[in-house]
């Protein structure tokens, strides 16, 4: 997002829709700062753009940010260890542990997220397409990383769903979203398809 768009978006965020709220002006801010961190990473030499595409690379497009798409889920964890092999965008199989599921209401629905842990490196991470995949969004769905509180609770943020590696260039292998996680609702929320790359 160029930073003229962002700086108008957050003037009329902090005027028109916090209320003088201080957790949410916390949250847009750290929202912003985290989105510019991430374009600083895209730009540098471990980003996952080809070299020629970092030349001309202006920005990871996003959803403006929406409060909405900021759920409170209830975690349950899974009855026991559940080894389940996930189809990565290269077609091969990939083993992670089902950690559990996040349940959450949206829009008046109760959805519900399987959550995972790779055996590799211990993270918690929810993949998921909805109705905005392959035409707002990447088509092999997007990622969020999450965390546990000790009572159970989970925030999902989706304004900070994020787009795998293989969305950017090919030849990564990103695990996609097993049928579970597929979601009938449009989340326009996180990122966006990055067209030019």
């Amino acid at each position: 997002m160029p930073a003229w768009r962002r700086a108008l978006l957050l003037a009329i965020f902090l005027g028109c829709s916090s209320g003088g709220d201080p957790a949410k002006t916390a949250w847009w801010l750290d929202l912003v700062a985290m989105r510019r961190a991430k374009d600083n990473f895209m730009r540098g030499d471990a980003s996952p753009l080809p070299l020629e595409a970092r030349a001309r690379f202006t920005g990871l497009v996003y959803f403006d940010p929406d409060p909405r798409f900021r759920v409170d889920a209830t975690f349950t964890p899974a009855a026991a260890a559940d080894t389940v092999w996930v189809t990565t965008s290269a077609a091969t199989r990939e083993a992670y542990l089902r950690h559990g599921a996040c349940a959450f209401t949206l829009d008046g629905q109760d959805l519900r997220l399987a959550c995972y842990r790779s055996p590799e490196s211990g993270a918690l991470f929810v993949p998921f397409t909805d109705a905005t995949s392959n035409r707002t969004t990447y088509g092999g769905g997007r990622y969020l990383d999450v965390e546990i509180a000790a009572d159970g609770k989970v925030e999902l943020d989706f304004n900070r769903a994020y787009s795998p590696y293989c969305a950017y260039a090919p030849g990564w292998v990103c695990p996609l979203p097993p049928a579970e996680n597929h979601l009938g609702v449009e989340i326009r929320a996180g990122e966006k398809i990055l067209h030019e790359h």
